[in-house]
């Protein structure tokens, strides 16, 4: 499982590339994020044919603590993926 890490000062996007998981010719219909309280989506988020992207605020973060963000989608074809899964690890800023 990825672990990205970030500040409680961070409005950061996130993707996932789905590509290689996809069958050929099949694309992303649908895209559903888990995004933990505290954190935010300040932004809507957003897919392409292969990807699927989130933004997530920090701002209410605890440093030190580690959220477990999930994407899934259905596909073209109909498949469901269910949920792929990193984990975000809130720092303190720095300086």
């Amino acid at each position: 499982m990825k672990i990205f890490q970030s500040t409680t000062l961070a409005e950061l996007d996130y993707t996932r590339d789905w590509s290689g998981w996809l069958q050929e010719g099949e694309s992303i219909a649908t895209s559903t994020w888990t995004v933990p309280s505290p954190l935010t989506e300040p932004s809507v988020s957003t897919k392409t044919s292969t990807t699927a992207t989130v933004w997530i605020g920090t701002a209410a973060a605890e440093p030190g603590e580690k959220y477990l963000i999930g994407n899934s989608v259905v596909t073209s074809a109909g498949r469901k993926s269910g949920k792929r899964t990193f984990v975000l690890e809130i720092l303190e800023p720095m300086g």
